[in-house]
């Protein structure tokens, strides 16, 4: 499941193809995103519903889960609502329901996007990456593989469905914790050291709402 305003070919392919010499793994565009029709919801949990009407169609009953940011949101409501649809979780880069810091993304967002248009760069060189040497460098190398797929081309989010996704996101900023304390799978939690979007302390708040299952 992947990030705020991605579709399919922003997934890295080192990732995935790193990942597909050992598993199936599928990717996809949820409702009003890319080719997929429809609107965009404006919540968390009716993206998760999507998802499971997505997993039900293509007839997969278990599988494990992996959510990127926004994506991780959706993992963390579809796990809840559909555990034994879950094997182990993978959240990246993400963070609980009810962190307030999270409402923030469309402000950062918003004026990467502007800097990125005077830059004459990619949004996500300054989402994503330090502005170290090294960060630019492995900016620059993140997008020139985004370009290696050349076979199909999904078509980019609208800014009505980006604008909808941003709607999701306050609420579930501003929603109660959810109680990740019912989530029995596996999980592993990953972060930097530093992300703009999403506040790494969230991956603190992670470990100790699973430390249920950390004792175990």
């Amino acid at each position: 499941m992947n990030h705020l305003s991605a579709t399919l070919d922003n997934w890295d392919p080192a990732l995935i193809d790193l990942i597909s010499q050992q598993r199936r793994v599928i990717v996809f565009d949820n409702r009003g995103v890319g080719f997929s029709d429809g609107k965009v919801p404006t919540t968390i949990e009716q993206m998760a519903a999507d998802c499971y009407a997505f997993v039900t169609a293509m007839q997969l009953t278990q599988f494990d889960l992996l959510g990127l940011s926004m994506g991780g949101f959706v993992a963390q409501a579809f796990t809840l609502k559909y555990p034994s649809s879950v094997n182990h979780l993978i959240l990246v880069g993400t963070g609980p329901q009810g962190d307030s810091e999270i409402a923030k993304v469309g402000r950062i967002t918003t004026f990467d996007l502007i800097r990125a248009f005077l830059t004459h760069k990619d949004v996500k060189e300054y989402l994503f990456f330090t502005r170290t040497p090294q960060g630019k460098q492995a900016g620059k190398a993140f997008i020139n593989r985004l370009n290696q797929r050349e076979i199909v081309e999904d078509k980019a989010i609208t800014l009505a469905a980006y604008r909808r996704q941003l709607i999701a996101i306050k609420q579930y900023a501003n929603d109660q914790p959810a109680n990740l304390a019912q989530i029995n799978q596996p999980t592993l939690i990953v972060n930097g050291d530093h992300d703009r979007m999403i506040p790494v302390n969230g991956s603190n708040d992670f470990t100790t709402l699973l430390a249920h299952f950390l004792n175990h």
